[in-house]
């Protein structure tokens, strides 16, 4: 696979969980969908779910601040 090709998914997966026993990244991945969810479903409660606003709530949410506050979070589960 080339380098400059789009990946077709959310890689917010690969930034919060390193390995299949990093349980502290698995809960602070459920925060992020959580997180998610509750704003894809106001944006379809308000008409506004379109491909462009859900990509802008998908960058809000995986930006580098927001990783860190999930893994914040999960880790004083």
């Amino acid at each position: 696979m080339e380098n400059n090709v789009q990946k077709d998914y959310n890689a917010a997966f690969e930034s919060l969980v390193k390995d299949k026993n990093d349980i502290v990244g698995h809960i602070a991945y459920c925060l992020y969908k959580h997180d998610k969810r509750e704003h894809i479903l106001r944006l379809k409660s308000n008409g506004k779910n379109t491909k462009a606003e859900i990509t802008r709530v998908c960058e809000m949410l995986n930006s580098q601040g927001q990783i860190e506050t999930y893994k914040k979070i999960a880790n004083e589960c």
